[in-house]
């Protein structure tokens, strides 16, 4: 319910706050929340408010403006194919090869990792993102 209502002025902080800035921030958030999830037990509270705060930030970064600066309009249909083909990529990895390696290894320890994984991207992205050009 929250993403939904948000969804009307993502596209206004984008414009306002950069790609970079909106992008950055939510990745840290994501990383921190992924990382914490197992301290937010016992209290289902605690679950849901990382869990909701966790999909808007999520919401934001798919949601991203990106494609419609940096894309050629002639070429948008293959980069949001490619989009989603790396989103279901990460997630087949994820379930295939991240998750067997885990399962033996304590809840805490394989979110932190997880956690890791997103801030090492995070760091990529902040390198790799720029704001486009004004028109």
């Amino acid at each position: 319910m929250a993403s939904a209502l948000l969804s009307v002025f993502m596209g206004q902080l984008y414009d306002i706050c950069g790609r970079k800035t909106i992008i950055t921030v939510n990745l840290i958030v994501v990383t921190l929340l992924l990382s914490t999830v197992c301290f937010t037990s016992p209290s289902l509270y605690a679950l849901g408010a990382n869990r909701m705060v966790f999909s808007i930030s999520t919401h934001f970064l798919i949601n991203n403006p990106c494609i419609p600066d940096y894309v050629k309009q002639d070429s948008r249909g293959k980069a949001v194919v490619l989009q989603m083909a790396g989103m279901i990529g990460g997630e087949f990895l994820a379930m295939t090869i991240l998750f067997r390696f885990m399962a033996n290894i304590s809840p805490y320890i394989s979110f932190a990792i997880a956690g890791l994984i997103v801030l090492i991207l995070t760091v990529a992205i902040f390198f790799f993102v720029r704001e486009p050009a004004k028109k």
